[in-house]
């Protein structure tokens, strides 16, 4: 499923203009917001199952409409996934609206620390933990949005295993449309191209979700975002047939076979040794039964 390029620019337009007005203590950018989410919501279900197309994102063309661009995609995203999960349009509607305002809090942080989200020395780490805390309070105390709303905005960097930020809070203890946010505001960040951090691909994109399983993100959220976003981002599966990979072992190997879309132990064919010369004699090997091997990293798809 697609969204047609006038509802995107025009997402940008709006979050612009949002974020302009809230930097100026303006209420009207809610209002702006709440229309922008309805919109974008009536346009995904008039497109439902039937729209089979790829997705794509808006690109960064500058880091001053960075803040923008990454909120109308994640916003994007996040509300396919809504529907896709059968969500109800109250549901996805405060989803959408969280997913829009979630990096409300960084009006006023620093250019060079927006695309970040952990921070090179203490100063930068505080500056950035602090920006889901201070849009989650400015929002509370400054609008009618619901606790649900506010809760996105929060708590959007907390980790399934508890190592996130800015209350180091289990993701598991959280709403699912926190858990949304959260996984499909890293995989944006994570295909964003800037100078300053060049972009990896969808599906090395992917790939990382499915290592960060049970870690970063819940095991049904993430799964169901491979199974259900990835047909409409990625091309085939995660690992198509003869996909280059690099193995933990520093051996290199070939794709042979994958069981599903997002199956990131298939079968391979181990094509090098640790010091990458060749086999004479190929190695085949299933990496759902074996408990040495894994896959590090994507060497060419």
């Amino acid at each position: 499923m697609n969204i047609s390029d006038q509802l995107k620019d025009k997402g940008v337009e709006v979050a612009s203009h949002i974020f302009e007005e809230l930097k100026k203590g303006n209420k009207h950018g809610i209002e702006l917001a709440e229309a922008y989410v309805k919109e974008l919501i009536e346009e995904v279900k008039n497109r439902g199952d039937k729209d089979q197309s790829y997705l794509t994102l808006l690109p960064v063309k500058n880091m001053d409409n960075y803040t923008a661009v990454h909120s109308i995609n994640v916003t994007i995203i996040s509300i396919i996934f809504g529907f896709k999960l059968n969500m109800d349009n109250d549901q996805m509607f405060e989803l959408g609206m969280g997913a829009l305002l979630h990096d409300m809090g960084k009006i006023n942080t620093p250019d060079h620390l927006l695309w970040q989200q952990e921070g090179a020395d203490d100063y930068e780490k505080t500056t950035i933990a602090e920006h889901p805390k201070f849009g989650a309070h400015w929002l509370s105390t400054n609008s009618m949005l619901t606790d649900s709303i506010i809760e996105i905005i929060k708590h959007h960097h907390e980790d399934y295993n508890g190592n996130g930020y800015p209350a180091g809070i289990k993701n598991s203890l959280l709403s699912e449309t926190v858990k949304i946010v959260a996984l499909v505001n890293w995989y944006e960040f994570l295909t964003s191209d800037f100078s300053s951090k060049p972009a990896i691909s969808a599906r090395e994109a992917c790939f990382k979700i499915s290592k960060e399983s049970s870690k970063k993100f819940s095991q049904k959220i993430s799964s169901s975002f491979l199974s259900i976003m990835g047909p409409m981002l990625l091309d085939g599966p995660i690992f198509p047939k003869k996909t280059l990979i690099l193995l933990n072992t520093k051996e290199i190997a070939a794709v042979l076979n994958t069981r599903n879309f997002s199956d990131i132990m298939p079968e391979i064919l181990v094509i090098t040794n640790p010091q990458g010369k060749k086999l004479e004699r190929p190695l085949k090997v299933d990496l759902k039964n074996d408990d040495h091997r894994f896959i590090l990293k994507i060497l060419q798809s």
